[in-house]
């Protein structure tokens, strides 16, 4: 590694450590910080007391810890950010949305990278990081699409079936199932016959490699293969201020990220009185239902990408609802206000929190 590649992959840390993110679960969310402004000044300091490379000084394998912990000076690093196995994941600079329809969304169509025209598929981009590549978008897989050959990705990818069948690897997907893929798992002969849209989340920029990875290099520990959703309990009891009327349903809890994903279902006529927050990115997508809120009233399709810390809500809805629901950056916890306040069964319009390039969906209201 270069002094140059050094430098700039130490003010990448420094500038995700400042986001909170994690890279090393094991500490279990053990909040923990070094002070100081991540200027120029802090970032030479720590090339000098790290030497940064891409081990510890010792040749014991990557910067910790307790490694961080003796330097008491200028970076200010929270839950561990140093890699180990996997990529500096950033909670942000992905704009806040809250809330966009898909359906005010064009799709747009192409022959997936180094495929042929039975590869073409349907995008919607609904968010996109343009540091990690890390996106999440609505595919639409045309009837008769075909993926052959073997493959992987270089990145993680979750997929979440909204409707239709497609077969991956073996393995039948349709309405309401769900897939974690680590990087370099291997994508078997894919296809569908009569077509199918879903939910497909990218750890980063989505790159597909043809033939298999190199041994090793997926984390079999992450691996969620299949999940039935008409299959498994519901759970509830989430927080002891969550409003009566929910349960949830578990895709997946990461044992290296520490992220989470769900589903959440709601009884009609169900609402909160309290605002809430929490200290990661919330992501949603509606699968069923209406969801009435401060910005609108949500309909299936509508999504939000939530920055951490971010107030929102009190929700409600008259119909009940299904959501997917996912985490960046760790474990969901909530912090909600001391004061209820009252809830709008009835708002007016659409006041929604979009970037600058999203800006014109407004109109829609």
């Amino acid at each position: 590694m270069t002094p140059e590649e050094r430098r700039m992959r130490v003010e990448y840390v420094v500038k995700m450590a400042r986001l909170g993110i994690m890279a090393e679960p094991e500490y279990d969310h053990e909040e923990w910080r070094v002070q100081a402004d991540a200027d120029e000044r802090a970032i030479e300091e720590v090339l000098k007391k790290f030497a940064y490379t891409d081990g510890r000084r010792d040749g014991r394998g990557p910067v910790c810890r307790s490694d961080a912990l003796c330097y008491k000076a200028s970076v200010p690093i929270t839950r561990t950010p140093f890699p180990r196995q996997f990529p500096l994941r950033s909670v942000m600079p992905r704009p806040h949305i809250e809330f966009i329809q898909h359906q005010d969304l064009p799709f747009s169509y192409a022959p997936m990278p180094g495929g042929g025209p039975e590869t073409e598929v349907g995008r919607k981009v609904l968010s996109y990081d343009p540091d990690s590549g890390a996106a999440s978008i609505l595919l639409d897989l045309p009837a008769g699409w075909r993926l052959p050959g073997t493959s992987h990705y270089v990145a993680d990818v979750e997929l979440y079936v909204i409707s239709g069948t497609l077969t991956l690897s073996g393995v039948t997907y349709s309405q309401h199932t769900y897939a974690f893929l680590p990087a370099g798992y291997p994508l078997v002969d894919g296809a569908s016959e009569r077509g199918a849209q879903l939910m497909f989340f990218t750890s980063g920029q989505a790159d597909r490699v043809a033939d298999e990875a190199d041994p090793g290099t997926m984390d079999e520990r992450r691996l969620i293969r299949y999940l039935n959703l008409f299959e498994g309990p519901w759970t509830g009891n989430f927080h002891p201020q969550f409003p009566v009327g929910a349960g949830r349903k578990w895709l997946r809890r990461d044992p290296v990220t520490t992220d989470e994903s769900w589903i959440l279902g709601t009884l009609a006529l169900r609402n909160g009185r309290k605002p809430e927050k929490h200290p990661v990115v919330e992501e949603m997508f509606l699968l069923a239902g209406e969801l009435i809120g401060p910005q609108g009233v949500m309909r299936p399709g509508a999504y939000f990408w939530r920055p951490p810390e971010a107030w929102h809500g009190p929700y409600g809805s008259k119909t009940g609802c299904l959501m997917l629901f996912r985490t960046v950056g760790g474990p969901l916890s909530t912090v909600y206000t001391e004061d209820e306040q009252e809830f709008e069964w009835d708002p007016e319009g659409y006041h929604p929190i979009l970037p600058p390039e999203l800006a014109h969906l407004q109109e829609r209201a």
